[in-house]
């Protein structure tokens, strides 16, 4: 009968060890903390966080409830607008992207609303959703699948014309501490094991 040797064990379970080390976690950002808009291109605000995740605005950005809705939503890619919405987690870390809420505010045009996704400053994927009436949920394209640690929320800028978002939602790989813990001790008795003299 063959024996496994202590190497294949180590291995095996350091593998399993780190399978059950982390855990999918989802968010939802609905930007109902924000506060209200007040219409026109005024920007009301400047950062938020919310769900574990920080929002910083670039530029002018407007937040509304918007048409056809009393939910908050995020709003100012049209007229004279010129924000972008940059999403990272609050302390660091990685995160998917996986869906958000577009909507056409004006006029029946379609618009677009382009994510970007990095890692470490490196562009790794983008995604251009078009925006073309009520309020549709859209998935991840390029960007499915795809770690990053930052997401960059823009819009068309057209004149009289441009997109809404809400509902942007992200997964976040959580590290389970006590799983965590508990591979070191199970490697060193391994490794014990493994060197103690043979009777």
């Amino acid at each position: 009968m063959k024996t496994l040797n202590s190497r294949t064990i180590i291995a095996t379970a350091f593998v399993t060890c780190m399978g059950l080390a982390s855990t999918a976690q989802s968010a939802v950002l609905t930007f109902e903390g924000i506060p209200g808009g007040t219409g026109g291109i005024t920007p009301n605000f400047s950062s938020s966080a919310e769900a574990g995740f920080d929002l910083v605005v670039n530029g002018l950005f407007l937040s509304d409830n918007g048409a056809g809705g009393s939910a908050q939503e995020l709003e100012g890619f049209c007229c004279s607008s010129t924000g972008n919405l940059d999403v990272k987690r609050t302390g660091g870390g990685t995160f998917k992207f996986t869906s958000i809420d577009v909507e056409l505010e004006y006029l029946s045009s379609p618009a677009t609303v382009t994510l970007m996704g990095y890692l470490g400053g490196i562009l790794q994927a983008t995604d251009i959703l078009v925006a073309s009436g009520g309020y549709t949920t859209s998935p991840a394209l390029n960007l499915a699948g795809v770690m990053i640690d930052e997401i960059v929320v823009t819009g068309q800028r057209d004149n009289f014309k441009g997109a809404s978002f809400d509902n942007l939602r992200l997964e976040n790989v959580i590290p389970l501490p006590g799983t965590l813990a508990l591979l070191a001790p199970s490697l060193l008795g391994l490794a014990w094991v493994r060197r103690r003299p043979q009777q």
